[in-house]
């Protein structure tokens, strides 16, 4: 495998274009897992978030389309893109203005809702 800044984006975006069976979803599961760990090294951090992230359906959703196949927490139902959908309307935390005393609440809002649209741009129909 080889590894550049991108993989990740590229084993996210193949995953996209799998197969929605079971074998599909657990290889693109594990290229996902393997380019997020040869991106961001093997360190206790990075081993356990690959551990809690895989890539598969979630039905029913509390907002945004029904069904989407995406990044979620690790055989749930939840994607990643809800759990930002609710970070993005809480504020900016107290941690994140302390260490950047020059960030406002409008380029905070941007920057989260940047994030949360990168998100959803990795996920794929159902």
């Amino acid at each position: 495998m080889t590894t550049s800044n991108h993989h990740l984006v590229d084993a996210i975006l193949a995953a996209c274009r799998a197969g929605r069976d079971d074998t599909a979803l657990q290889a693109a599961t594990a290229e996902i897992q393997q380019a997020l760990l040869a991106f961001g090294s093997q360190t206790p951090d990075n081993l356990a978030c690959a551990a809690q992230i895989d890539f598969g359906p979630s039905v029913g959703r509390r907002a945004g389309p029904e069904r989407k196949v995406g990044l979620r927490l690790a055989g749930s139902n939840l994607l990643v893109s809800d759990i930002l959908y609710e970070v993005e309307d809480a504020g900016m935390p107290k941690a994140v203005r302390a260490a950047f005393a020059d960030l406002t609440e409008e380029a905070w809002a941007a920057a989260m809702r940047f994030v949360m649209l990168l998100l959803l741009s990795l996920e794929c129909d159902h």
